[in-house]
């Protein structure tokens, strides 16, 4: 299948993943880095079969319109969506979408009763190459990467989690907080799995309480091979076992005596860490999710185009 993959301003480290990915399972991917003026004459000399691309807001619907009409390929969108709100541009593409794809379990029902033909779960994957475990001295008892959003539902919660880990424990974060050990953002992955590799921990809180809500940190913190204790997430023991992939908590006070327990017991905490490792390696890395693609895609009829207007 030929695969146009917009990735307009992606990264060689972001971009390699989901190229390689996509060969893997036998596609055969045309990287379009820009300018976005060029979509259109290299989408159309390309010819594909589908067009894929995560939010780029440079692509405008009367150019897929037109690329659709052409070719009749199909088009598929990731949103990873959260909040049941529409972006401006997924919802000016809501009748061009031949699927959009979400990053959680709650919302497919709403999306399709809003006009979009096709809803799917599907989730960020990991790259080995990247996120995995580094030599790095572990300096910290937990690591927190993440932002201190205002405006969000968990805000008030998140605050209270990552300052009473500042007040009990030498806590790492990365992003815009005031504690003791600070980093600015880092949105390199690779650094970003270095630097959270230096905690024994690392703990997860979502800004928004909906069921199956996996971002990238759950996904990298899992992947560097060190015990991740999370917020509980609505459904995830569908997907995670408690005390054995990864370790939840329902409250601040609960996750500081988990933090606690499991600071002092050095090989039940190894032992969940490479569990954890094991997991996303064995059946979430991106290869995986472009295996889950494809098979959606056959599935749903959407690896054969329309006919050509």
């Amino acid at each position: 299948m030929k695969v146009f993959f917009v990735a307009i301003g992606g990264k060689p480290w972001w971009t390699r993943q989901h190229v390689d990915a996509m060969r893997a399972v036998g596609w055969k991917p045309y990287l379009f880095l820009g300018p976005p003026e060029r979509f259109l004459p290299e989408a159309k000399n390309f010819n594909p079969d589908l067009l894929f691309y995560f939010k780029h807001p440079q692509i405008v619907p009367e150019w897929i319109e037109e690329l659709k009409a052409e070719t009749g390929c199909r088009f598929v969108q990731f949103n990873g969506d959260q909040r049941y709100y529409f972006i401006k541009e997924i919802w000016n593409n809501r009748n061009l979408l031949d699927m959009v794809l979400i990053n959680n379990s709650a919302e497919q029902e709403w999306y399709e009763a809003n006009g979009f033909a096709r809803c799917r779960e599907w989730h960020i994957g990991v790259d080995p190459r990247i996120h995995r475990s580094y030599d790095v001295e572990e300096e910290f008892d937990v690591a927190f990467g993440g932002n201190n959003y205002s405006e969000f539902p968990l805000t008030e919660e998140r605050r209270r989690l990552v300052y009473a880990f500042d007040n009990h424990f030498k806590l790492l974060t990365i992003g815009n907080w005031e504690t003791k050990h600070n980093l600015p953002w880092i949105s390199d992955e690779s650094l970003y799995c270095q630097t959270l590799s230096r905690a024994k921990i690392t703990l997860g809180i979502n800004s928004f309480d909906v069921p199956n809500y996996y971002n990238r940190r759950l996904w990298l913190c899992l992947a560097i091979g060190k015990l991740h204790l999370t917020r509980y997430i609505p459904n995830m023991e569908r997907d995670f076992e408690n005390h054995r992939h990864l370790v939840w908590f329902f409250s601040v006070e609960e996750a500081l005596e988990l933090a606690r327990y499991y600071l002092e017991h050095d090989k039940e905490r190894e032992r969940i860490a490479k569990e954890g490792q094991k997991l996303v390696f064995e059946r979430h890395t991106w290869r995986h999710r472009y295996e889950e693609l494809d098979g959606m895609l056959e599935r749903e009829g959407l690896k054969k185009r329309k006919e050509a207007s």
